[in-house]
């Protein structure tokens, strides 16, 4: 009976786990995705042909709000990813994976709560940097500990890894991205 049940707890445990490894890239981009159309919607030029306001301090409200956006936008990046990096800490728990889920929550949290107007571009491009540099540190450094290196340098040598990869992130990013943009403006034109 009792190896039954272990047997059904490791079952359950390699379900969420592939559960939890499909869903990461996907809830890897939504934060990223509204970070990115906020800084766009405040940079973009021809939002600022049509975009007219009574005032200076209603177009300061308007750059506030989306600021504010920015700011809580990237609170969802902890949010969502909480279940996927708790089983990952689960099986590589460490000091070194603990201090990179504490940066990869905290760090790009402060890059965009810290954006104003003017270094809105700056902050967005710390805010990449801070979102992805500790969970490209875990990876690396799992990869070399649990010696994944003959598997992971055959993978690295195809060309192909790249770039699902990066189409994977991309497109992701780019269609919750402009589906916000186009939320988000339409919603400014009124």
């Amino acid at each position: 009976m009792h190896s039954s049940t272990m047997r059904f707890e490791m079952v359950g445990l390699f379900c969420t786990t592939l559960f939890a490894a499909a869903l990461f890239v996907m809830l890897l981009s939504v934060s990223p995705a509204l970070v990115r159309v906020t800084t766009y919607i405040v940079v973009d030029k021809n939002l600022q042909n049509w975009r007219r306001f009574a005032s200076p301090v209603h177009e300061m409200l308007f750059k506030k709000s989306l600021l504010i956006i920015m700011a809580w936008g990237s609170m969802l990046a902890p949010l969502l990813c909480c279940l996927p990096l708790l089983i990952c800490y689960q099986f590589f728990g460490d000091a070194l994976t603990g201090a990179c889920f504490i940066c990869f929550t905290i760090l790009p949290i402060t890059a965009a709560f810290t954006a104003t107007a003017s270094t809105i571009r700056r902050s967005y491009f710390l805010y990449l940097l801070w979102y992805f540099l500790p969970l490209g540190i875990v990876l690396v450094v799992e990869a070399r500990k649990h010696h994944f290196s003959k598997a992971v340098d055959r993978q690295l040598k195809n060309p192909m890894t790249y770039v699902e990869i990066a189409a994977e992130i991309s497109l992701a990013n780019v269609v919750v991205s402009d589906v916000l943009y186009i939320a988000l403006s339409s919603s400014s034109r009124l």
